[in-house]
């Protein structure tokens, strides 16, 4: 049997930091596991509870697409879900992500949860990470 070796460079530890650092400043952290989407029962889940969002709604078309597999903190486009809102308004998005926010206040205990800025939306991972 073969042993396998790897070897890293001795600034490694220094190396990742900065990576992570670099991470944590565009807004863009990986965080795994903590907050998650059911699509089949169209529910939000961190830890053992979740919260249901309304099916075949606006919520659950942003919902879909900010767990389909970007990293949680990643900006979402209008333009990359506009297509597949029921009711594609100005304000759509705006209004899925709010009552988003209500959603996740009255269940999580999170307030802010989603983030709506000009045309696009995002999980504010900074209150996200305040509540694990």
């Amino acid at each position: 049997m073969m042993e396998l070796q790897i070897i890293l460079p001795q600034d490694f530890d220094e190396r990742l930091l900065k990576f992570r650092k670099g991470l944590e400043s565009s807004g863009v952290i990986p965080v795994r596991g903590a907050l998650s989407w059911d699509s089949a029962t169209c529910e939000l889940v961190m830890g053992g509870k979740r919260v249901k969002v309304p099916p075949a709604s606006n919520q659950s078309v942003i919902c879909d697409a900010l767990f389909d597999g970007r990293p949680q903190g990643q900006w979402l486009e209008d333009i990359d879900v506009r297509h597949n809102l029921y009711k594609d308004t100005k304000t759509a998005m705006y209004s899925a992500v709010r009552a988003l926010n209500d959603t996740a206040k009255q269940g999580f205990g999170i307030e802010d949860l989603f983030e709506f800025t000009r045309d696009r939306a995002r999980i504010r991972i900074e209150n996200l990470a305040q509540n694990l």
